[in-house]
């Protein structure tokens, strides 16, 4: 009742109605398998082994619910989680007691054994199926960059996404392609760190602010509010105060100054958590509003695919390029 009065509220199609379902028919699973162990306690004391079986299967699902909230967590997570911890401690405390004290006759045996393993296949399917967006969803991320991340005017050129720039960045999908774009700043703007601002893209929270190998800057790993199984990734941030892990930011927000020094650019990524195990990038340019991609239309850029190579450019053009030596098409100059 909890859960689907709460997800009842959210969006229709949107990345909370998907975890609403699995997560609702976990919870469902759990609430069957204890509410006909507790039935069977009840009413068939000779098959009390088989209804022990099945409280202790309610409280291993319960378990997976905690895990599966702990992975995708939002506010009714801080309820679901205590709630089934302690449906799970209640239920197996219930199952041991009772495992201890009827009498096992051999019909059930089988179906003792095969009730948890039936359910956690369940729920294992439950997740891996209903946790998988579709093809079309993949290929059409939404636009919830609603504000430019970086002040255009100070920047000379943008690198293409799936280029040959810098180092691999690459997902589950494609491999040794640097799947971001690249932000190089005007001469008299570069080998600094306080020089051009850096911008919340998206209203959202922060989950993540990691110094960068090199010493230049942070990481900012922001999740997006509204599509919380995507996040944008800020690159050599020399942030602000308000730039810490829990805060929330909204777009158009500074973070901080691009730290560039002794370097020539800094970048930006867009994940996306695909399912269970997967993850998927996409380019800035593939979430960006139209209202913020007139701003790079009116410096010389005519459309997105400009900034993007296509999976079949990078095939080709990584049959003639390397890291060491880049494509020099990829980078892209923005007129004056």
């Amino acid at each position: 009742v909890f859960e689907y009065s709460y997800y009842s509220q959210l969006p229709a199609l949107s990345f909370f109605t998907q975890w609403a379902l699995i997560d609702t028919v976990l919870s469902g699973l759990c609430f069957v398998s204890l509410a006909a162990g507790a039935a069977l306690l009840l009413v068939k004391p000779d098959l009390g082994k088989l209804g022990a079986s099945m409280v202790f299967s309610g409280a291993v699902v319960s378990v997976i619910d905690i895990v599966y909230n702990l992975f995708f967590p939002d506010p009714a997570s801080l309820t679901i989680i205590p709630v089934g911890l302690l449906l799970a401690l209640v239920s197996a405390f219930i199952g041991f007691k009772a495992s201890s004290t009827v009498e096992v006759k051999a019909r059930p045996r089988r179906m003792v054994a095969l009730v948890p393993i039936v359910l956690i296949i369940l729920s294992g399917v439950v997740i891996l199926l209903g946790s998988t967006p579709s093809a079309a969803s993949l290929q059409n991320p939404p636009k919830f960059c609603t504000s430019d991340f970086v002040e255009l005017d100070k920047i000379w050129g943008v690198t293409r996404f799936r280029s040959l720039e810098g180092h691999d960045y690459s997902d589950s999908y494609e491999q040794n392609l640097s799947m971001k774009n690249y932000y190089i700043p005007k001469p008299e703007y570069g080998n600094s760190s306080r020089l051009v601002g850096v911008f919340s893209p998206v209203d959202g929270s922060i989950i993540g602010v990691f110094p960068e190998g090199d010493g230049k800057g942070y990481q900012v790993h922001i999740r997006v509010a509204q599509h919380p199984d995507y996040s944008v990734v800020l690159f050599h941030v020399n942030i602000f105060s308000n730039a810490v892990v829990g805060g929330t930011v909204t777009a158009g927000e500074l973070l901080g100054y691009a730290d560039v020094r002794n370097s020539i650019s800094f970048d930006i990524a867009v994940w996306r958590h695909v399912g269970v195990f997967r993850d998927k990038l996409y380019s800035y340019f593939d979430v960006v509003t139209d209202d913020v991609f007139s701003l790079y239309q009116s410096r010389g850029i005519a459309d997105r695919a400009t900034l993007i190579n296509s999976v079949e450019q990078a095939r080709v053009f990584s049959q003639t390029y390397s890291w060491n030596n880049p494509n020099p098409g990829d980078r892209v100059a923005l007129s004056p």
